[in-house]
């Protein structure tokens, strides 16, 4: 009986091991799925939050970053999926595991490793299910790694061959590239293709939608109306909620671009009575104070962003409205210190939304603007105490008067500061406030502001006619610009500005000096080149050029070329000298006048300059302040590798500070510009492997192997990785490598010393995949920053000026922000980006930044050439603590009022209010002159 029992309980246990290991493999791929799921509830949560905003007056480059959270159950679900490929490779959910890895990849960015998995499945299973998605998602991958071309093909051979339901989703996304890149009439090309080719799909309200979007792009009044029908085509195609609210309320738009505003204002007024459409009402209301600003009804406008910021408070929406107010007060009201205080709430109302990088970006404006107002007010308070006279206004008013002498010994003379400096800090704020805040009427005075006091420069033609475009363009005020242009015309006959007058006052054009001094350089040039050693051939006709059509930029060029030929070829440094000289006196309002100058500069002081910079490199500990980080040299061409090498300083210091991700990217963006990068390579394998995939690991490693074979490093990660691998032979290999390259490391002393036959023996001994494991040997430190040897540069950034950090009213503790700061050529700060840190120090943080000074990266060929650094900000609690900093607050504050009291100045309530919150201007030392821009209009 007992054989016949067993024969009859072996096939049955034979099925229960079956069941249980498809158990196993099906609750892992359960798993995956369930992290997947959980994923996408996430990110869709997250983008329902943000949606919307890449219409509402920003592009995608304003946009939000991914979810976090998302991130980590991706990242879940992609393990789990690879364990059933791993465990379980013959069950028959190894596509479905391998099509859910991949679109786990691909939302977290991981465009290789998604690619990878995808074309796995596509050519192992091409009956699966998946095959033409995972086809369409490879795509994708290829879009988002900007691999435009492989993408747009795959997309046109899936809207061909593809199933309905890909095909269509091909079919929008060749759209949404059109579109991407500004072609809109290619994007309504492929839209309608895709609605004609499949005019019943599901996703025909999309096509719909974006197909009315692309004819409103166009901003042409014949596509107005072809937009409205398409948004009428999308109200019919069964559009979910957000699609019909986009319809609508591109419709608005659309009614608003013919002219026709009340209809406008009344589609917006009936999308707020409808309670379906409540989560979109912020923007909504919005766009209504959008239009009641356009029709100059500020105090209905500002209503509405109020509204908005008390129904919706720390949404995107408040945000945004905090900003759109802020942006009115400074722009109709001139209110410039409320619109900040409203920029900065913008900060606190909702981090990371659209509105705060708006806000920081205009935050940034009004910080370089008050910048350049106090080098002029300053360059005009020395000359009047050097001449003893009184200083003038910054810029004139006819309601100035002049302030109550209390020095005896100056006289009645009022004047101002007139040097190229101010010139140039004068044309800065000028610009800022024409093209970056929008204050036209600040604008014109700081233009006519020039005109006084530099009414014989060669700029005058530029200051004039950026008056008469101001009136034209902003002002919309024909008559006005007309004087201007006339002025042009008759005064400055051969400048460009006179041609463009004439252009624009439909007269005839003539050849401006610029053109004609052109046509003549071109020929000596062409002399030139044929005997560049035969000066006497060429300098005289360069002379008289430069003569003939002083103060413009190609006579500059002329002198320039003909003092350089002196010094270089003649080596005649005292008549090189001399015409250098002569060149700055003549030519300086130009670019090439201003090198001479700038040279002449550096001759005089480079020696004082170069010690004092060499005291503060040597001067030991750095304090609180002064701790800058070295990151990348910003690319002043288009060149690759440069631009390579930035991103792997970035991806270097997100690494050092634990944003591995962040790194990922960078390096990722690095080999993009140069896969002859073999430390980009490296450090990708590196976070690879702690990512845990081996196999990927090791491939970078060799390819970072086969451009720098110099890398020690390199040799114990890839003997490590193929130990780990169980690959007995290659881990032999990069052991022994190991040990000739860095012998005189005591650990590999000690492994000689123990297997002595590893390596110096005659016929070498293998070690065993056991004995590989037990070696506990210690991997060099990876470096992560630039060394001296990595970068050319004979002076790196060093902190010359700090500038002390306001403690926030609203702090309560100490903290630490890391900035990302661009120093130009001179040592200023011309962008900062925060990099860690949180509200309320950051916007401290920034604004403290900029008042910087630094000394500034120097080539070894001398040149100064911008960099970016991580700059460290600390707070400190006050001394005595909150309390006490707020008592020194309220000091500083009665202080103020009392000396603007004393001088007779009125003193606001509000200043009252605020003047505790405001600090002194930081100790600057005075700027170099800033390259002006274009010569041209």
């Amino acid at each position: 009986m007992r054989p016949r029992r067993l024969r009859t309980l072996v096939p049955l246990l034979v099925a229960c091991c079956l069941s249980a290991s498809a158990c196993v493999y099906f609750n892992t791929f359960y798993n995956a799925k369930k992290f997947y799921r959980q994923a996408e509830k996430e990110r869709l949560a997250h983008e329902e939050a943000y949606a919307g905003w890449a219409f509402d007056a920003a592009g995608p480059e304003r946009q939000r970053q991914r979810s976090g959270q998302a991130d980590q159950l991706y990242d879940k679900a992609a393990r789990k999926a690879s364990k059933v490929l791993d465990k379980y490779k013959e069950s028959d959910l190894v596509d479905d595991a391998m099509f859910l890895m991949s679109k786990a990849f691909y939302w977290r960015g991981e465009y290789l490793r998604a690619v990878q998995s995808l074309r796995d499945l596509e050519t192992n299973f091409p009956a699966s299910e998946f095959y033409h998605q995972a086809r369409y998602w490879r795509a994708q991958c290829l879009e988002a790694q900007r691999i435009y071309a492989q993408a747009q093909q795959l997309y046109r051979a899936l809207l061909d061959e593809a199933p309905v339901e890909v095909a269509v989703l091909a079919g929008l996304r060749l759209g949404e590239m059109a579109y991407d890149r500004e072609d809109y009439v290619a994007a309504i090309q492929e839209f309608r293709t895709t609605l004609e080719a499949y005019p019943q799909s599901d996703l025909g309200a999309q096509l719909w939608l974006r197909l009315g979007e692309a004819q409103m792009a166009l901003e042409e009044q014949n596509r107005f109306g072809e937009a409205l029908e398409s948004f009428r085509q999308t109200l019919a195609a069964d559009p979910d909620p957000d699609q019909e609210y986009r319809a609508r309320l591109n419709s608005g738009r659309a009614h608003y671009a013919q002219g026709d505003e009340e209809t406008a204002l009344e589609v917006y007024i009936d999308l707020l009575k409808e309670g379906k459409f409540r989560n979109f009402e912020g923007r909504t209301r919005l766009l209504i104070g959008e239009s009641y600003q356009d029709h100059r009804l500020l105090d209905e406008a500002l209503a509405e962003y109020e509204q908005v910021r008390d129904d919706f408070p720390g949404t995107p929406s408040a945000a945004m409205a905090l900003y759109r107010t802020g942006l009115l007060q400074l722009q109709e009201y001139g209110e410039t210190e409320l619109a900040s205080e409203y920029f900065a709430e913008a900060n606190r109302e909702n981090p990371g939304s659209q509105a705060v990088l708006l806000a920081q970006e205009m935050l940034g404006y009004l910080g370089r603007l008050k910048q350049f107002q106090e080098r002029v007010h300053y360059a005009d308070s020395l000359f009047a105490d050097s001449s003893g006279a009184v200083q003038g206004p910054l810029v004139w008013s006819e309601g100035w008067e002049m302030p109550v002498a209390d020095d005896t010994t100056r006289s009645d003379e009022v004047v101002v500061a007139r040097n190229l400096e101010v010139l140039d800090h004068l044309f800065n704020a000028c610009e800022i406030y024409r093209d970056d805040i929008g204050q036209p009427d600040s604008a014109v005075a700081y233009y006519q502001e020039v005109i006084r006091r530099f009414p014989d420069s060669d700029q005058l033609p530029r200051a004039i006619f950026s008056i008469a475009w101001i009136y034209r363009e902003m002002r919309r005020d024909e008559t006005a610009a007309a004087p201007y242009l006339q002025r042009l015309i008759e005064e400055f006959p051969a400048s460009a500005q006179a041609n463009e007058a004439r252009r624009i006052l439909g007269r005839e054009m003539r050849a401006t000096g610029e053109e004609l001094a052109g046509r003549e350089f071109e020929r000596i040039e062409r002399l030139r080149l044929e005997e560049p050693e035969n000066i006497y051939a060429y300098v005289p006709l360069l002379d008289s050029l430069s003569q003939a059509f002083a103060g413009t930029h190609v006579g500059g060029r002329a002198a320039f070329l003909a003092a350089t030929a002196y010094e270089d070829i003649l080596g005649d440094t005292l008549e090189a000298e001399r015409r250098y000289r002569l060149l700055a006196e003549e030519f300086a309002e130009t670019q090439f006048g201003k090198l001479a100058l700038e040279r002449q500069e550096v001759r005089e002081s480079g020696l004082i300059a170069k010690l004092e910079r060499s005291l503060k490199a040597v001067g030991g500990q750095v304090g609180p302040g002064w701790e800058i980080e070295l990151l990348a040299l910003e690319p002043d061409t288009l060149d690759t590798v440069s631009l390579a090498r930035k991103y792997v300083g970035f991806g270097q210091r997100a690494q050092r500070r634990g944003e591995l991700k962040l790194a990922q990217d960078f390096y990722e963006l690095s080999l993009e510009e140069q896969f002859n990068n073999p430390r980009a390579l490296y450090q990708l394998g590196n976070l690879t492997w702690e990512d845990g995939y081996s196999d990927d690991a090791i491939e970078l490693y060799q390819q970072a192997l086969a451009f720098d074979r110099g890398n020690l490093n390199l040799y114990y990660r890839l003997w490590r990785a193929f130990t780990a691998a169980a690959e007995e032979d290659s881990a032999n290999h990069y052991l022994r490598e190991v040990v000739r390259r860095d012998r005189g490391n005591p650990q590999i002393r000690f492994l000689n010393e123990e297997y002595p036959d590893f390596y110096d023996a005659e016929e070498q001994e293998d070690l065993d995949l056991e004995q590989l494991e037990e070696l506990s040997l210690a991997l060099p430190e990876d470096e992560l920053e630039w060394s001296e040897k990595d970068m050319p540069l004979s002076d790196w950034p060093l902190v010359r000026t700090i500038a002390e950090p306001v403690y926030p009213a609203a702090a309560r503790d100490s903290a630490v922000v890391l900035l990302d700061v661009l120093i130009d050529r001179e040592g200023r700060p011309r962008e900062v980006e925060v990099f860690r840190g949180e509200e309320p120090f950051t916007s401290s943080a920034v604004t403290a930044a900029y008042d910087y000074v630094f000394y500034p990266a120097i080539r070894n060929n001398g040149v100064e050439i911008n960099a970016w650094i991580e700059l460290t900000m600390p707070f400190a609690v006050p001394a005595g603590g909150i309390e006490t900093a707020a008592a020194e607050r309220e000091s500083v504050a009665e202080e103020d009022i009392e000396m603007a009291a004393a001088e007779g100045e009125p003193v606001a309530e509000e200043d009252i209010e605020n003047a505790a919150g405001e600090r002194a201007p930081a100790e600057i030392a005075p700027a170099e002159a800033t390259p002006a821009d274009g010569e041209g209009i």
